[in-house]
């Protein structure tokens, strides 16, 4: 039973003395014990930086732990680990993060959004997103397919590859992303190729209120092509 489960079935119970009891779980080997108390002394608001590293190594005990049974809590410690010390900067949430990512208790783009918080794990968070592309449509977002596919335009981190890119945004236009639409109209403008199409986008997603698009529909129409967009789309 979770911490505050004690301390809420049993009101007499406080939760000090809850945690005296879970002390005791966990100095036997309760491995739930050691779970409860790391993310209660890790999560606690005020919280002391002894009480966090207290949480801390009751959490890797628990991650260290032999247990593989469906109710095994080691994968669960990772996970809550890997998130404490992402927020802390700390490159070692990787290995806990990719841990419970191999568990399958959170997917590889909320993984990769905590990776990418790490100073220096810039390489390892784009290779977290790159994978949650090539999953299904609908475990990746539009938002991650536009962060890789920018990636690819630039030439940031990887080789510049526009092909890949405009795949990748197009799978983000389907799902009616404005940021999408907008990066494809620009793209497709950059290389001078289908100049309609493009505008079109450009023009459903300052629809969308983008406001990029905005300022970029405003250099068409200066051009004198407004009128022409306008006959489109009536």
């Amino acid at each position: 039973m979770g911490l505050y489960g004690l301390s809420r079935r049993d009101p007499q119970v406080t939760v000090a003395t809850a945690v005296k009891y879970l002390e005791q779980a966990a100095q036997q080997g309760s491995e739930e014990a050691m779970y409860h108390l790391g993310i209660h002394l890790t999560q606690k608001n005020p919280g002391t930086p002894e009480e966090q590293a207290k949480g801390v190594s009751f959490l890797k005990t628990c991650v260290a732990s032999q247990c593989w049974s469906f109710y095994c809590y080691k994968n669960k410690a990772a996970l809550e680990l890997g998130k404490f010390l992402a927020q802390k900067n700390d490159q070692a949430a990787v290995f806990y993060l990719k841990q419970a990512l191999d568990a399958g208790l959170l997917g590889t783009e909320k993984i990769a959004d905590l990776v990418a918080q790490i100073p220096g794990e810039e390489e390892e968070a784009l290779a977290l997103y790159e994978q949650a592309t090539e999953g299904e449509d609908e475990e990746c977002s539009p938002d991650c397919l536009v962060r890789v596919a920018v990636v690819y335009i630039k030439g940031i981190q990887r080789e510049a590859n526009l092909n890949k890119a405009e795949t990748l945004l197009t799978r983000a236009v389907e799902k009616n992303f404005p940021p999408a639409k907008y990066t494809l109209g620009k793209l497709w403008q950059n290389q001078n190729k289908h100049l309609e199409e493009r505008e079109r986008l450009l023009l459903e997603a300052a629809d969308q209120d983008h406001f990029a698009a905005w300022y970029e529909l405003s250099k068409i129409y200066r051009e004198g092509r407004g009128d022409r967009i306008t006959k489109d789309i009536q």
